[in-house]
């Protein structure tokens, strides 16, 4: 018996050997290339890969990967004897996976309107933070008064407080904070009203409880390079066809800004830079949040003087303890109109708030903001010596 054992043994060990290496094609054996194990079974970690398409996927054996409803590209591990696996779900499904993707029906061929699209994120163990990125992200504008009626993007069942979204805003990422192991889920609502193909591709990432890169509590976006570019969520330069009638029959051009946000965007503090300057972008209406951008369009450059402090109290950003870049002090922390000065902060942590609110009656066509940030090193800066 013991030999008989043995001989079975040796038998199945050859034909997984022989199977590894030769493959069935055409009704004969041909050798394989690059498979695994000459004899026994190799095993390897199931690390982040990089696909074929350069998509972030998990390294599996073939084999896994279907087994999971992956999409096998590329090779992975030592050797290539793994493949990148991609997890694309769309609507109605659900994942626990790491860098899955959750993409409309066809990706990347538009829908149309008239459906809800339900996803559900499963957190894995000793996961805190979901990021999502919007790598592709194109619905419906927001009527003429910033609310998105026609299409929308809503998050339930995350511990943070998430606004709507509509409109474009490929490129952009949010954090959401997972609320005790608890599923989170996305929808997006379509409407038939609007004629318009949409599409969308969210990358979704499980960042662990101790992972250095959580975003800190209180931060919808989080940025860790040394100078960068913000965007309020739906900027462009399109116009919003919406139109806003008012009480007296005339009509004025909609808003792209989109109403009742409240959320922070936050900077990693590089060591060795003490503060950080905001300016807007070159465009002159790069920041546009609240009064008649509509009539800036028609006269070219910008306004005289922007608007700070505390004449500003329906829509605007917030930037503690601003300075003039000469290090005079600012007369206030928030800032809006139809322009925004440069100015440098040293409160730490660095954070600009956006605020908008629901009542867009003095506010005609605005498109929120477009800003650049850069760290200044420690010694170098006239404003980390007046306020530290």
């Amino acid at each position: 018996m013991k030999f008989e054992i043995v001989g079975l043994v040796g038998l199945l060990v050859l034909y997984f050997y022989l199977h590894s290496v030769y493959t069935l094609q055409d009704g004969s054996y041909v050798e394989r290339k690059g498979r695994f194990w000459p004899i026994g079974l190799v095993r390897f970690p199931n690390d982040v890969c990089t696909s074929l398409e350069g998509f972030c996927g998990t390294c599996y054996t073939s084999y896994e990967c279907a087994s999971l409803d992956g999409l096998a590209s590329g090779s992975c591990a030592l050797n290539g004897i793994g493949t990148c696996c991609i997890f694309q779900r769309t609507c109605g499904g659900s994942s626990a996976f790491n860098n899955t993707y959750f993409i409309n029906s066809g990706y990347p061929a538009t829908v149309a309107g008239g459906a809800q699209c339900t996803f559900t994120i499963i957190p894995c163990p000793n996961i805190c933070q979901i990021r999502l990125d919007f790598l592709n992200f194109n619905l419906a504008q927001p009527d003429g008064n910033g609310y998105c009626v026609f299409d929308s993007f809503t998050v339930t069942g995350s511990a943070s407080n998430v606004p709507v979204l509509c409109g474009e805003n490929t490129g952009q990422h949010m954090y959401l904070m997972v609320n005790n192991g608890s599923n989170i889920q996305l929808t997006i609502s379509t409407s038939a009203a609007v004629v318009l193909g949409r599409s969308w591709n969210i990358k979704i990432t499980q960042i662990a409880c101790d992972c250095p890169t959580l975003a800190p509590i209180g931060c919808l976006q989080y940025y860790t390079e040394l100078s960068g570019t913000v965007m309020s969520f739906n900027y462009g330069t399109t116009i919003n066809g919406a139109l806003v009638t008012w009480e007296n029959g005339t009509t004025r051009p909609g808003s792209r800004q989109l109403a009742n946000q409240n959320y922070g965007i936050c900077v990693n503090m590089i060591p060795g830079y003490c503060s950080i300057q905001w300016s807007q972008g070159a465009d002159d209406t790069s920041f546009t949040v609240s009064n008649n951008t509509a009539l800036v369009t028609v006269t070219p450059g910008l306004p005289g003087e922007p608007i700070i402090g505390e004449n500003c109290t329906t829509d605007f950003v917030v930037i503690p303890n601003p300075s003039y870049v000469n290090g005079t002090a600012v007369p206030g922390d928030r800032f809006c109109g139809n322009q925004l000065p440069t100015v440098v902060t040293s409160s730490k942590p660095f954070v600009l708030t956006v605020v908008t609110n629901g009542n867009e009656l003095d506010d005609v066509a605005n498109r929120g903001f477009l800003l650049n940030y850069q760290q200044l090193p420690c010694a170098n800066n006239i404003a980390n010596q007046v306020f530290v």
